[in-house]
C-alpha cells in the first residue's frame, strides 16, 4: 500500500505501489489518499477503485490468489498444501524476510511443476542453510501429497534418503559416521547409506537429525567448512505396465566462498577454506565452459572436484535445475556479491536436456526390486530404522526416530 496525502488523486501512488509489489513478488498493490483505495490485481491485470471500508482482508486476498493463479485455472490442491506448509521452526531461527520467502516459494513452485534439482549458492553468511531448512519440510509434504493423491493399487512407491558432506575433498556419509572417504564410479557414490522411508514423519525425523548433526559438527569443529547434500530418490512403479519411473532430487547447500585476507581464520580452517574455494572455482569453470558454445569448447572438467562430479547432472545433464543466489548487503563483500551474480548470469545460459527416467518391462518380482512402500515388511522397517538411529545417536543426542 502506497499512501499519499489527499491533495492527490487516489491513484497517484499506484505506479510506486506496483514497483514495490513487483520487487517483492506480491500480486496485489494499492494506493490511497485516505479517501479511498485504488487496487491493482497483477493476476488479472485489472485496476479499480474501492471504498475504504471495502479493503479486503488477508483471507479474502488469499482466496482470490488461489482462484486467479495459473492463468485463471486456480491452484491445485497440491500447490495449496505446499503454500500452507508452515515455515521451519527451530532453535535460533527467525521468521523469513520477504526476499527469503520469495526464494523459498519460487523453489517450491518449480519443484511442484516437476523441476527436480536445486542448488543453493554461494557467499558465506548470506542465508543458504537457513533457506534449505525452510525448503525441506515443504518438499517432504509435497512428495507424500503426490503419493497420497495416487490412491491406486496398481501403483507402488519407494523413497530413499541419503545425505553426505564433502569435507576437504572427501565424501563422508552423514547417516553412518564410519563411512568416510567414499568413491564415485559412473556418477554414483559407492557404498553410500540409503534409507527407505514410508511416511512423512519418518523422513522428517531423519532429515531433522541430519541437520542437527551437521550443525553440531560445525560447532564442535569450530565452523568446519564443508558442502552438504541431501539426496532423495522416488521410485514410482506401475504394476500392469511393468513401468518404473525414477526421480532424483539433490538439495545442495554449498559452503560459501571467502577471501582469506578479509577473515580471521584459524590455521586448520585456512586449508579447509582453500579446498572449498578450489571446488567452487572448479564449479565456476564448469559453468563457464557450458555457457559457451559447445562447439568452441567441448571439454567440461567435471572431474576436477568431487562436488562437480556429484552435481554433474545439474549442469548440462538430464534434469531441471533451480539456483538460489544469496548475497550480502555489506560493502566489504562487494567482490563476492559480484562473483555470485556473474555465476548466476552464466548458469542461466546453460541448456539442460531433461527427460523422464523410465524403465520399461521392469520385473518387480525380482528380489532386488521389491522394496516398495506398500510392500515393505514391518520387521524390515524396524531393522532399517534401528540401524540408522544407532548411527545418528553416536553423534547426536537427539530423540529416537
Amino acid at each position: 500500500v502506497e499512501a499519499k496525502d489527499n491533495n492527490h488523486t487516489v491513484s497517484f501512488g499506484m505506479q510506486q505501489a506496483k514497483t514495490y509489489a513487483q520487487m517483492m513478488q506480491i500480486p496485489f498493490a494499492y494506493s490511497s489518499t485516505g479517501d479511498a483505495f485504488e487496487e491493482y490485481d497483477s493476476l488479472t491485470g485489472k485496476e479499480c477503485q474501492i471504498a475504504m471500508e471495502d479493503f479486503p482482508t488477508p483471507d479474502e486476498l488469499f482466496e482470490r490468489y488461489k482462484t486467479e493463479s495459473n492463468g485463471g485455472e486456480g491452484l491445485s490442491d497440491t500447490e495449496v498444501a505446499i503454500i500452507n506448509q508452515p515455515y521451519y521452526s527451530g532453535q535460533n531461527t527467525n521468521t523469513p524476510r520477504y526476499y527469503q520467502r520469495n526464494a523459498i516459494n519460487k523453489t517450491l513452485d518449480a519443484v511442484a511443476k516437476g523441476q527436480e534439482r536445486i542448488l543453493l549458492v554461494m557467499a558465506t553468511g548470506t542465508g543458504k542453510t537457513y533457506i534449505i531448512k525452510e525448503i525441506i519440510p515443504s518438499i517432504i509434504s509435497q512428495i507424500f501429497n503426490y503419493i497420497d493423491e495416487s490412491d491406486n493399487e496398481d501403483e507402488l512407491f519407494k523413497i530413499e534418503i541419503s545425505s553426505i558432506e564433502i569435507y576437504n575433498e572427501k565424501i563422508n556419509d552423514l547417516l553412518d559416521k564410519s563411512n568416510k572417504n567414499l568413491n564415485i564410479i559412473n556418477n554414483e557414490i559407492i557404498n553410500l547409506t540409503k534409507i527407505n522411508v514410508n511416511s512423512k514423519e519418518q523422513m522428517t525425523s531423519i532429515l531433522n537429525q541430519v541437520l542437527s548433526l551437521r550443525d553440531k559438527n560445525e560447532l564442535q569443529n569450530h565452523n568446519s567448512k564443508s558442502h552438504f547434500i541431501i539426496i532423495i530418490k522416488l521410485h514410482h512403479y506401475f504394476k500392469q505396465k511393468k513401468k518404473l519411473i525414477i526421480s532424483k532430487l539433490l538439495l545442495t547447500d554449498l559452503q560459501g566462498s571467502e577471501c582469506l585476507s578479509k577473515n580471521l581464520i584459524e590455521e586448520k580452517n585456512i586449508e579447509e577454506q582453500k579446498l572449498i574455494n578450489k571446488s567452487l572455482i572448479a564449479l565456476g569453470i564448469v559453468v563457464n565452459n557450458l555457457s559457451i558454445n559447445k562447439k568452441e569448447n567441448n571439454y567440461i572438467p567435471y572431474r576436477d572436484s568431487k562436488l562437480t562430479q556429484i552435481i554433474k547432472e545439474c549442469f548440462g545433464g538430464n534434469c531441471y535445475t533451480n539456483i538460489i543466489l544469496t548475497c550480502s548487503k555489506h560493502e566489504n563483500s562487494s567482490v563476492e556479491t559480484r562473483n555470485t551474480l556473474l555465476f548466476g548470469e552464466k548458469a542461466k545460459k546453460i541448456k539442460n536436456n531433461p527427460t523422464v527416467n523410465i524403465q520399461n518391462n521392469f520385473n518387480q518380482e525380482n528380489k532386488n526390486n521389491n522394496l516398495f512402500l506398500s510392500e515393505i515388511k514391518e520387521e524390515e522397517n524396524e531393522k532399517i530404522y534401528e540401524s540408522i538411529n544407532n548411527n545418528l545417536k553416536k553423534n547426536n543426542n537427539e530423540s529416537e526416530i
